[in-house]
């Protein structure tokens, strides 16, 4: 009796692990194609983005390279001005003491 319950123990044990192997065998295959996907779709992307191909797409829309392109430059300008005391808007690190206290941490 003894050596019959052993018998069958091994035996369920040994479909556990079977099934266990399975399962990592199938989990080990759609990882797989998973990273298959990635890596097509990365492609994809990598080739849509390629300069030659913006240029490709841009001039079968029927745009043209310019012949001398304007590079726009922004003059250098004053800082921002606060609309309600007409002082320039405060930086954070000079109002870093006033405002830290406000910040501290809360648990729920």
């Amino acid at each position: 009796m003894l050596v019959a319950l052993a018998l069958v123990s091994a035996v369920a044990f040994h479909a556990a692990i079977a099934q266990g192997q399975l399962r990592l065998d199938r989990a080990r295959s759609d990882l797989a194609g998973a990273q298959r996907q990635y890596e097509t779709e990365r492609f994809a992307t990598a080739s849509a983005a390629a300069p030659d191909e913006i240029r490709r797409r841009a001039e079968a829309l029927g745009l043209v390279e310019a012949e001398s392109p304007i590079y726009l430059t922004p003059p250098p300008g004053q800082p921002p001005v606060d609309p309600e005391n007409g002082d320039a808007t405060s930086s954070t690190l000079a109002d870093w003491p006033e405002v830290k206290p406000h910040l501290g941490t809360t648990q729920p």
